[in-house]
């Protein structure tokens, strides 16, 4: 049984999410991404690659900790990151 929010080799090109946030990810910050999300490197790693699909509270927290518009992870719409971060 696969876990919850895993597909496995849908790679980036299946994953618009991780094509976005990956975007925004220069080489080598993941696991800085992942200690401002409070999140295990593997899961950040995992996302960004493409072979998890983020759950919401996951996704949420991407958005957060990068300052990132929700809005547009989800579509691609708009622009990546909100005027102003949340406190």
């Amino acid at each position: 049984m696969m876990e919850q929010g895993v597909r496995e080799g849908a790679g980036i090109a299946g994953n618009p999410y991780a094509q976005r946030i990956s975007s925004l990810i220069p080489p080598g910050h993941i696991r800085r991404v992942a200690v401002l999300c409070g999140m295990p490197y593997t899961t950040v790693r995992d996302i960004v690659n493409g072979k998890r699909v983020p759950r919401a509270d996951t996704l949420e927290k991407i958005v957060r900790a990068l300052g990132l518009d929700g809005h547009w992870v989800l579509t691609g719409q708009g622009k990546a990151h909100r005027k102003h971060a949340d406190s």
